[in-house]
């Protein structure tokens, strides 16, 4: 992911927000679920690694969900895909597994996301056809569109589909100034909408403290740097207090350069878990060579 991408992190105050805000009230009692997983499945050079040798493309998502419990799933931004095609990715992925689609470009790259025009409950419908294994869908809003759009975001929180979990992505610098993430937050977590937290090092902002709903979209991008493992032990602090007030699910997506160590990462992730919760993850295991 290039958005937020430093050549040098050395500088880098990777700290998370002191103190979330919370707009939801949850239930303490239960507890809090953890998907581990990347970017896409279509990355030839886990073959024999963490697909066997000579896999065809075709079966990279059957490997894929043997590996990890969830995915960012970026095929549906470029298009909506044809009720067979969602069909055999179901068919393929294991009982366990959730898809977390991207929102079509047809809506999320449109001023008014396409309100008003058939191609949003069309696209929704489809999107249906995952059954239970859809986890959360991700709009991810262009980076041009700041807060004197604000309205036509709010009009599309606010008429958002009842049932269908989403996660916006804000990317604009103008939603982090002093003041003017709590209304969108708050019209956010009326609409059970949750918003995005991209941790990324040269965009710190979106590494935001607005929690507005019980489940929450985690981008973690790594730079494949000893940082990162003290990163996600911050993390994995962090996402224990949130189980306290009511966090129910996080899909925790893990980005590194050239998609080279996710598994890597996820593989620390898991253990650290383990060991701060006694609860074992699906995570990524290298295959025996």
């Amino acid at each position: 992911m290039d958005f937020g991408k430093l050549s040098d992190i050395s500088k880098v105050d990777f700290s998370l927000p002191q103190e979330d805000r919370f707009y939801f009230e949850g239930k303490e009692e239960e507890s809090i679920q953890i998907l581990l997983g990347a970017p896409g499945w279509s990355v030839p050079k886990w073959k024999g690694v963490l697909y066997p040798r000579g896999t065809q493309s075709s079966d990279f998502g059957v490997y894929y969900s043997q590996q990890f419990a969830t995915i960012e799933f970026n095929t549906t931004f470029y298009q909506i895909p044809k009720e067979d095609m969602i069909e055999r990715w179901y068919q393929m992925t294991t009982p366990d597994f959730t898809f977390c689609p991207k929102m079509f470009a047809g809506i999320s790259q449109q001023s008014h996301f396409a309100m008003g025009n058939s191609v949003l409950p069309d696209f929704l419908d489809r999107m249906t056809l995952f059954k239970e294994k859809l986890g959360m869908l991700y709009m991810q809003v262009p980076q041009s569109f700041s807060t004197k759009k604000t309205d036509a975001l709010r009009r599309f929180i606010q008429n958002w589909r009842p049932g269908l979990p989403l996660a916006i992505e804000l990317r604009n610098p103008t939603f982090f100034e002093y003041g003017q993430g709590e209304s969108i937050a708050e019209d956010m977590a009326a609409a059970g909408v949750s918003w995005m937290i991209t941790d990324v090092a040269g965009r710190r902002d979106v590494s935001h403290p607005y929690i507005t709903a019980p489940f929450m979209g985690i981008r973690f991008v790594g730079n494949m740097d000893e940082s990162d493992f003290g990163r996600i032990d911050a993390w994995i602090t962090r996402l224990l207090k949130w189980q306290k007030v009511g966090v129910r699910v996080v899909y925790f997506f893990v980005h590194t350069p050239g998609d080279d160590l996710p598994h890597v990462l996820c593989d620390y992730f898991a253990k650290q878990w383990e060991k701060a919760t006694g609860i074992s993850l699906k995570h990524p295991k290298v295959l025996a060579v």
